[in-house]
């Protein structure tokens, strides 16, 4: 079963602005915690399968989009290590002229004996990624 939880901010920036600043993964490392590079594995434009691999803390790991819907401004990551698979959905709307409101909701779902380590794995990326959306805010503050 897969478990999970949502973090929400306001950004006063039209969700056009942060769609297309959030989605353009050349920016990553700057609201990303602990990203230290990412590369498109997939060439063209990104869309559904569009893989990455992200380096981080002296490791490579390898994620994929399996959502991405421009009209509804969300797209979601999906990364699966041994017997974990992690997915990040992030969704804008428009709550106002030229305010968003970005979500960001982590699930996790852990089989065989990572199971029982799933609240645990749920408590780290709450703990190291819950910081994402405010890191985006600023990084589309200092973007200008």
């Amino acid at each position: 079963m897969a478990r999970g939880f949502t973090i929400t901010e306001t950004i006063n920036r039209p969700a056009a602005e942060v769609w297309s600043y959030l989605t353009d993964f050349s920016h990553a490392t700057d609201w990303m915690d602990g990203i230290d590079d990412i590369i498109q594995l997939t060439p063209g434009k990104i869309g559904v399968g569009t893989g990455f691999n992200f380096y981080t803390r002296g490791r490579m790991y390898q994620t994929e989009i399996t959502t991405y819907d421009p009209d509804s401004h969300t797209i979601a990551l999906t990364s699966k290590q041994g017997n974990v698979e992690a997915t990040y959905t992030y969704a804008l709307t428009e709550k106002e002229h030229a305010v968003a409101e970005i979500s960001m909701h982590i699930t996790c779902q852990a089989s065989g004996l990572m199971a029982f380590l799933q609240p645990l794995l749920l408590w780290i990326m709450k703990r190291t990624d819950s910081s994402q959306l405010a890191n985006l805010k600023a990084a589309l503050a200092a973007h200008g």
